[in-house]
Order: structure tokens, then sequence, then C-alpha cells
């Protein structure tokens, strides 16, 4: 994405193209977790960072997306193992 202004659409589109490299899934497929408050903290994130800056905003978006992605998988082995402890 060479854009310097994302939406929730190229939020939710970048996670699902995460997700199917992944988990071979998308947000679709685990539509209950809060993908807005993660979008919302990288609105707020991306606030601080210059419009002209179109790196910066791109790794911070990036960043986001990862982090997302990150937790969905966590969330996932969790609901697959209830009872494993993660050490």
């Amino acid at each position: 994405m060479s854009e310097t202004t994302y939406t929730f659409n190229d939020f939710i589109d970048a996670i699902d193209e995460d997700l199917g490299v992944q988990l071979g899934i998308g947000t679709r497929d685990l539509p209950d977790y809060p993908y807005n408050e993660d979008w919302q903290t990288c609105q707020e994130d991306l606030a601080f960072v210059a419009p002209e800056d179109a790196e910066r905003r791109r790794d911070v978006f990036r960043n986001h997306v990862s982090y997302t992605v990150e937790d969905v998988m966590s969330e996932n082995a969790i609901d697959i193992y209830p009872y494993a402890m993660p050490y």
C-alpha cells in the first residue's frame, strides 16, 4: 500500500491477508475479536505521524496489523487449548 491515508477496510484487508497465510482463516471466521478497538488504537498512533511521512505511516500501520494478527493467533491458541499453560 503506497497510500498515506488508511481506512478500517484497509486494516481488515491487511489482517485477512496475514491471517490467511498464518492460519488459513480470515476476519470473517473470527467475528468476535474486537478489530474496531485495534483499529482505533492504530488511528490514534497514526494521528501522531505527519501525513507526508508515508514510510513512517506505513510502518505504524503494518505494526498494528502485526499486533492484531499476533493477538488473534494467541486467542485462537487459547480457545483450542484452554488448559495448556503458555510456559
